[in-house]
């Protein structure tokens, strides 16, 4: 059993999952069938950090569940390379590295300079 927020439109994800499943069940419950408002639902991340590093990482593990599931293979990658693993810990000189890659359409860059508060 669980809990339907249809009455609810804005969530406001602030805590990456290491398991993409657990967010995507949390936006889902605000993005359900019966919702008759539009649904707004924001990632708060900041560049440089350890939770973009994770949302990358979920990112990259939906793709690859997607391709699982279109091959129709049921394994899935469940552990890290030593380099991902160093990766994931490293600093990088990039303002934002989940910019390219959800290819985003914006006019900015990812700088943090760009982003208008």
């Amino acid at each position: 059993v669980g809990l339907n927020l249809i009455g609810a439109s804005h969530l406001v994800l602030y805590d990456i999952d290491w398991n993409p499943a657990n967010d995507i069940q949390a936006m889902a419950r605000v993005w359900r069938d019966g919702q008759k408002k539009t649904v707004h639902i924001y990632r708060l991340l900041t560049a440089g950090t350890i939770e973009e590093r994770i949302f990358q990482r979920q990112v990259s593990k939906q793709g690859l569940s997607g391709t699982v599931v279109d091959l129709g293979k049921g394994a899935e990658h469940t552990s890290f390379s030593t380099n991902e693993l160093q990766d994931l810990f490293s600093l990088s000189d990039t303002p934002c590295l989940t910019h390219d890659l959800l290819t985003c359409g914006c006019s900015t860059n990812g700088s943090v300079s760009d982003v208008v508060v």
